[in-house]
């Protein structure tokens, strides 16, 4: 009888841990079939093999990969071992990730926004903190606080810059958007409303921002703020970059160049900018954390 009640017992155990355990078992590679080719596959094998491209098919234990040079290959999906979904485009054989930063320029915006839930956190020149995350992949906001060292956070500077694209065609983007800046515990502000156009692909493209700041107290400039910038991609991980600033009512404009490294997690920028008055050089640097 004793015998009995301890395997009893035993399998009452083993049903009640034995499924709790299975549930902490790590789980097998996420296998679906690709519908988006602006998304790679990144297929390892259990033999240390790295396939790139997209999976076309699965159909009971074997699953058909399609790679970047259009060869189709099939392999039975317990030799997969994990795959990996990178945004961006396959060239020679590689997978260059796209800009997750692309919907600014240095500072300026372009007319992209991120995927929904997408963005970016980040530092500008190393004291200015800054993130952005997009919305419905049509809209996105964006904020930021300085952390200047010794100044109470009452005193530091804060803005919000919310924006919402208007035309989405594969090479042209309209935006249009707003941007409010605002001096800790101070009643005054500063702000810009603005519509914004990008023309050309997401490797090579120009970006025409125009907007009218003005003031809390003051109500709007007559004369339009106008950016004109541009981006090239030059490199798998590299872009050069052009932000330039025509001022209303000045006879001295701001000009920027540098490049962005691009990696699949951070963006970096350095760069510098200078007045047309021949005013020196400012450098530019920050980095952002992308998803």
């Amino acid at each position: 009888m004793r015998v009995r009640g301890w395997i009893r017992a035993a399998l009452v155990v083993s049903a009640v841990v034995g499924p709790a355990l299975r549930a902490q078992e790590p789980a097998g590679p996420d296998l679906r079939v690709s519908q988006d080719t602006t998304i790679v596959d990144e297929v390892t094998l259990r033999d240390g093999t790295t396939l790139i491209g997209w999976i076309v098919r699965i159909v009971g234990d074997s699953v058909t990969i399609r790679t970047h040079r259009g060869l189709e290959l099939m392999v039975l999906r317990r030799e997969v071992v994990s795959v990996r979904r990178l945004r961006g485009a396959v060239r020679q054989g590689q997978v260059w990730p796209d800009d997750a930063s692309d919907s600014r320029l240095f500072l300026g915006p372009t007319a992209r926004v991120p995927e929904n839930g997408g963005g970016y956190f980040g530092l500008y020149e190393l004291i200015f903190a800054s993130g952005a995350v997009g919305l419905g992949g049509q809209a996105m906001v964006s904020g930021g606080v300085s952390l200047v060292p010794g100044v109470a956070l009452d005193e530091q500077v804060f803005y919000i810059a919310p924006k919402v694209r208007l035309v989405n065609l594969p090479t042209l983007q309209v935006a249009a958007g707003g941007f409010w800046i605002k001096p800790g515990s101070s009643d005054d502000g500063a702000g810009l409303i603005f519509g914004t156009l990008t023309g050309g692909s997401r490797d090579a493209a120009i970006t025409v921002t125009a907007g009218f700041p003005f003031v809390t107290q003051g109500g709007f400039e007559e004369q339009p703020l106008v950016m004109v910038g541009g981006e090239l991609r030059i490199a798998r991980d590299l872009k050069f970059i052009s932000e330039n600033w025509i001022l209303p009512g000045e006879d001295v404009s701001l000009v920027s160049a540098g490049l962005r490294i691009i990696t699949r997690s951070l963006t970096v920028e350095v760069g510098a900018v200078t007045s047309t008055d021949g005013g020196g050089f400012l450098p530019i640097v920050s980095f952002s954390v992308v998803w």
